[in-house]
């Protein structure tokens, strides 16, 4: 399986920008990995079916 990681430190950018592309990775088969400080993230991951740590 092919793999993505993507990182950032910023985590609007993780909200703003790779939801849509974490849908789009999925849906071409990928495999993929968020590194960020989510600190700030207050989405529902479980709807992108993502899963962020420490759960």
């Amino acid at each position: 399986m092919r793999k993505i990681l993507f990182i950032s430190n910023i985590t609007n950018y993780v909200s703003n920008f790779s939801i849509p592309s974490i849908l789009a990775a999925q849906k071409l088969g990928y495999e993929f990995h968020l590194a960020a400080n989510l600190a700030g993230f207050n989405d529902d991951e479980s709807k992108y079916n993502i899963s962020t740590f420490p759960a």
